[in-house]
C-alpha cells in the first residue's frame, strides 16, 4: 500500500489492483451513490472492507502539518440507508457519523442522507416519504 507505483513488482501491482481500480473509480465520478442497511448499529462488513481498500495516503488522503486533507474533492455523495428499528441519529446509530467523518477524510464533504429508518414499524409511510425525497433530487 505504501510502495510508489514507479518501483513496485509485479507481484506488488497484482496485490493492490483492486485497491488501485476502486480509487480511480471514485475518482471517475462526480456523484456517487451508496446504498446499505444498518447492521450491528453501523455498517455493513463489505463496506467497511470497501472502505479500508479506498484510505490510501497520497491516493484519497494526506497528512500534512495542520492534520490530514482528503484529495477526492468537488463531488457529491448520498448515502440511501435503511434500518429495521433503531432510527438514525440514536445515541447508538455508529453508522450515519461514521459515513459522514470517513467521507470527509477522504475529501467528499457534499453529503446527502436519504434514510427509511424502523421499517419494522410503518414502513410503507416510510418508505414512501424516502421515494418522494428521491424524486425530488431527480427533479434537480
Amino acid at each position: 500500500m505504501y510502495t510508489p507505483k514507479e518501483v513496485r513488482s509485479a507481484e506488488q501491482s497484482a496485490i493492490i489492483s483492486l485497491s488501485d481500480s476502486l480509487v480511480q473509480e471514485l475518482r471517475d465520478h462526480d456523484i456517487i451513490v451508496i446504498g446499505m442497511p444498518m447492521h450491528n448499529f453501523s455498517i455493513p462488513a463489505n463496506l467497511k472492507l470497501w472502505a479500508d481498500f479506498v484510505a490510501r495516503v497520497g491516493e484519497t488522503f494526506v497528512f500534512t502539518e495542520q492534520g490530514s486533507i482528503g484529495l477526492l474533492e468537488n463531488k457529491k455523495i448520498y448515502f440511501a440507508i435503511t434500518t429495521g428499528g433503531l432510527p438514525i441519529g440514536a445515541p447508538v446509530d455508529f453508522l450515519s457519523p461514521f459515513l459522514k467523518t470517513y467521507f470527509e477524510f477522504i475529501g467528499i464533504t457534499d453529503q446527502t442522507f436519504l434514510v427509511a429508518d424502523g421499517l419494522l414499524q410503518a414502513s410503507e409511510d416510510k418508505i414512501c416519504a424516502v421515494e418522494k425525497e428521491i424524486a425530488l433530487l431527480e427533479a434537480v
